[in-house]
């Protein structure tokens, strides 16, 4: 109960408006008591590539994240949740719309969700009772972004706390339509992206960017502060550091505002090139990681290679493990935890197995589509743990529940801990399919199913390894070594069987 003054019930009886009355006392309420009253904030804050495999948090043997071990002792943390696929564009709009990559349709590089979905954001979904705020380092991650548009009320844009520019970038000057310019300009004329667009499709702009390119290199040459060179995302530098700050800076201001708020965050770090400071650099000691054969469709990297990408990898999680916990703790010193959720997650993870490292594979096992889910909740004094399987499409209908909006029909469901409940009957999806039209069936495509403690991985379309089926039991074998295909074909048969009908249901509203 708030205790009032002589002084506070004098100034209360002095006011003839009971409105006023009303404010003045819930002025002197606890936060907590107030939270009552009004939506509460918001964040998601997702780190691009970070797995959970190799978090010490879920039990990895490098420490990590010794911060985020900290912090989860207040906080909600998920142990089996996984991403809609396994790169960016597939991943975010998972978590974006609420719906698996066979829904959505974002399956390609640089892809986008269905027309027929777009208004299935989670911008749209909160409605106007939200001040709406978007930061993507990530590009293909800014296209949501500029595709939701419409319901986003402040777009940060994908420059801001930049160091400076490798490549140019001009989608700042077409304000009436970012997403043209961007796939005519910065994606087509001027890029020259190795993956999507090795060749720019001007000569002339493609010379002039390779000029600034060229020019502004030593930009992210190699320092006292940054032993493998400054961390960039294909087009610009930046340091973590002033990321971070950055997110801290909009926060407090956002929380000084009246309106409840909603922000999401992708931020480019621990994605490749790694470059810790030279903090972590050679921070943790060399170990060995279990031995995996190579898969039919993965690569062929030795084993050398792989020990020393997950080292330094390992270390530039270490690195945004500690810009995590001193943004966390300067949020929570201001006040700004006592009335926000704040969410913690990423959009998949990174591989160093079977001969593959990196994310650009068909495979879908654990390490690249297992991903953080962290939540901290306003009051929350003890950690809970959630075991059960869990998908990215989960967060949104678990955001609207928690800001009092109503659900829309969707492949996610509230979160348990969060509003849902446990269902282990409940089979979580995952699905790859970027070398297909994401306007046809899903001819070439894997697709993951989590069932219990059950995973099934299904390869279809690939000349190398045609209609295939793949099964494990990650209670037994959480390093995915052992298929049970053969073996147990009774739980093989049936979940063959849930699979394939998903995705016979999927390719269905495709043309709807």
């Amino acid at each position: 109960m708030v205790k009032l003054t002589r002084r506070d019930f004098l100034k209360i009886s002095s006011l003839t408006a009971a409105g006023l009355a009303w404010n003045a006392l819930r002025a002197k309420a606890p936060r907590a008591e107030r939270m009552q009253t009004r939506k509460p904030n918001i964040v998601i804050l997702l780190a691009d590539t970070m797995t959970a495999a190799n978090l010490s948090l879920f039990g990895y043997p490098r420490q990590t994240t010794p911060n985020l071990e900290r912090l989860a002792s207040r906080a909600t943390v998920y142990h089996s949740h996984y991403s809609g696929g396994n790169f960016t564009t597939s991943g975010t709009a998972t978590l974006l719309t609420g719906s698996y990559p066979w829904t959505h349709r974002a399956v390609n590089l640089g892809g986008l969700v269905r027309r027929q979905l777009a208004d299935h954001n989670i911008f749209h979904l909160l409605g106007s009772d939200y001040h709406r705020v978007g930061f993507a380092q990530n590009l293909w991650a800014d296209l949501f972004l500029r595709q939701f548009r419409a319901d986003v009320d402040q777009h940060i844009p994908t420059t801001s706390f930049i160091h400076g520019q490798e490549k140019p970038l001009v989608t700042h000057l077409f304000k009436n339509d970012p997403l043209a310019s961007y796939y005519a300009v910065d994606d087509f004329l001027l890029s020259t992206h190795h993956t999507v667009n090795p060749l720019s499709g001007s000569a002339l702009m493609g010379y002039l960017g390779l000029f600034y390119g060229l020019s502004h290199r030593d930009l992210g040459t190699a320092d006292a502060e940054h032993p493998y060179g400054m961390p960039n995302n294909g087009y610009y530098y930046f340091e973590n550091k002033v990321v971070y700050d950055g997110v801290r800076d909009t926060i407090l201001e956002l929380h000084r505002g009246q309106n409840p708020f909603f922000a999401y965050f992708h931020l480019m770090a621990p994605h490749s090139t790694y470059r810790p400071t030279a903090q972590f650099a050679d921070s943790l000691a060399d170990m060995e990681f279990p031995t995996k054969q190579f898969h039919p469709l993965g690569g062929r990297a030795n084993r050398r290679t792989l020990l020393k990408q997950r080292k330094v990898y390992d270390e530039y999680v270490a690195n945004v493990d500690a810009e995590m916990g001193r943004l966390l703790d300067s949020l929570e010193a201001a006040g700004v935890l006592d009335d926000t959720y704040f969410i913690i997650t990423s959009d998949h993870g990174e591989f160093f197995e079977r001969g593959e490292y990196g994310h650009d594979t068909p495979l879908l096992y654990d390490p690249v589509i297992h991903i953080p889910l962290i939540v901290f909740a306003p009051g929350q004094t003890q950690r809970m743990d959630i075991h059960t399987p869990t998908s990215a499409a989960d967060v949104l209908p678990t955001v609207l529940s928690l800001a009092g909006q109503e659900i829309p029909a969707g492949d996610g469901r509230p979160l348990p801990g969060l509003g849902g409940s446990v269902d282990e009957e409940r089979p979580v999806f995952s699905i790859e399919a970027k070398q297909v039209s994401s306007f046809v069936p899903l001819s070439r495509v894997s697709i993951s199913m989590v069932k219990g403690t059950k995973k099934m991985i299904h390869y279809k379309g690939y000349e190398k390894y045609p209609d295939a089926f793949e099964l494990y039991d990650l209670q037994t074998d959480d390093q995915e070594k052992r298929d049970l295909h053969a073996e147990d074909t009774v739980t093989a048969a049936k979940m063959k069987e849930e699979l394939l009908d998903s995705l016979s249901r999927a390719e269905k509203t495709l043309r709807q």
